[in-house]
């Protein structure tokens, strides 16, 4: 019997969204790439019933279909690991029960075990403001828990229903079980979700249903750049850093959270094969400039890249304190900022770039790289004030 962990409720909305791992006609009626047992009939029976109850409740639904390449690696990798699934056959198609599918469902293929490998899972999720995932189909012990997991550490609350899930043998089943209720959230029962969570088409619902919350990120402003001109000249830079302390001060002022992403290289780091070293972590080059010192309780992410969040924990962080907007300065605007604010578009976090809290080694290279940014807002100091006093005030 799977444990039960009912420590966290069931939530209704757009933000919950029903995931149905591989429910495909090679999986299910072929037995590829292993047959599934007698006793999943009931079970499967219970989940494509579970599925259209949570659909007619307003709940996304969400397919995750195995769809491999010809000759996949998968395939050979492993002694179980049959041909099954190829992308473009019959058998990679979701069962005939769960169709025709509706004009809101969405479909996510995957060549991996994780629905989020490789895959455009994630960013799906992030646009249509999901934060919770709840989990039918199978095996529940290889793709759905390793579904579920990269979805854990991409900061989704999960939730398991233990008998809408199943495996090889009621073991693995039970087994996966246990672990999911210890490691990744709540396990229930379909009755027991259908029963406790509201209905999810809730009028005037917003996706999400969170107020906007802002952060400020201080992109790269450290001793090296400003004040010993490496890797490039950081006059410009440096004559903005007046700017860049009274948004600091403003931002301060209605407590929003400052955040600062700073170099901290390897002494023989892969960037320095094009660029001069630089920021050197445990350097005092590397040290954020005395002008725009953190201060207690200041988050600091130290990277080794241009993007300040490749690699650094910045995303899971902004997403445990529910960000929702972040207003980026530093430099070069170029170079460090420009690849921070591409990336903080593709994470749906909304940016603002202070046009004059940002600069390069040129002025062509920060006008050009600010009209490249079309894709963001870009306001003024003086601009972003207003803006921020007529949020406080509630216009």
């Amino acid at each position: 019997m799977a444990v039960r962990n009912m420590s966290i409720q069931a939530s209704a909305g757009k933000d919950t969204a029903i995931m149905v791992v591989n429910l495909l006609v090679d999986m299910v009626e072929r037995g590829k790439p292993f047959p599934m047992p007698p006793e999943y009939a009931p079970i499967l029976k219970r989940t494509v019933s579970f599925v259209k109850t949570a659909r007619e409740a307003g709940y996304p639904i969400i397919f995750i279909q195995d769809q491999h390449r010809p000759g996949d690696k998968e395939f050979t990798d492993f002694t179980v690991g049959q041909p099954h699934a190829v992308r473009g056959t019959e058998g990679s198609q979701l069962i005939s029960e769960l169709l025709p599918l509706d004009e809101s469902d969405y479909t996510v293929g995957k060549r991996r075990f994780s629905a989020f490998f490789g895959t455009d899972m994630d960013l799906y999720l992030r646009e249509e403001g999901i934060r919770r995932l709840v989990l039918v189909g199978r095996p529940s012990n290889v793709c759905a828990l390793y579904s579920a997991a990269d979805g854990f550490m991409r900061r989704y609350e999960l939730l398991a229903i233990s008998d809408c899930l199943y495996s090889k043998t009621g073991e693995m089943h039970d087994r996966a079980m246990r672990e999911f209720a210890e490691t990744l959230g709540p396990v229930m029962t379909s009755d027991e979700f259908l029963s406790t969570a509201p209905d999810a088409r809730g009028e005037g619902q917003e996706a999400g249903g969170q107020e906007e919350r802002l952060a400020v990120l201080v992109v790269n402003v450290n001793r090296d750049l400003v004040l010993n001109n490496l890797p490039e000249n950081g006059a410009r830079v440096a004559s903005r850093l007046g700017n860049m302390k009274e948004l600091l001060h403003v931002a301060r002022e209605v407590n929003l959270p400052v955040i600062y992403a700073m170099d901290a290289h390897l002494p023989d780091d892969w960037e320095f094969r094009i660029r001069k070293p630089h920021g050197i972590a445990g350097t005092p080059g590397a040290e954020v400039v005395d002008e725009l010192a953190p201060r207690p309780g200041d988050a600091i992410f130290r990277k080794r890249g241009y993007d300040a969040f490749y690699e650094t924990g910045l995303d899971p962080w902004l997403r445990e304190k529910r960000i929702s907007r972040l207003i980026i300065i530093g430099g070069p605007t170029n170079v460090d900022v420009r690849h921070t604010v591409v990336s903080a578009y593709n994470y749906r976090y909304r940016p603002i770039v202070i046009k004059d809290c940002t600069d390069a080694s040129s002025e062509e290279y920060a006008v050009g790289t600010l009209q490249d940014l079309f894709f963001c807002w870009r306001m003024t100091l003086d601009k972003f004030k207003a803006w921020l006093r007529r949020k406080q005030n509630g216009r």
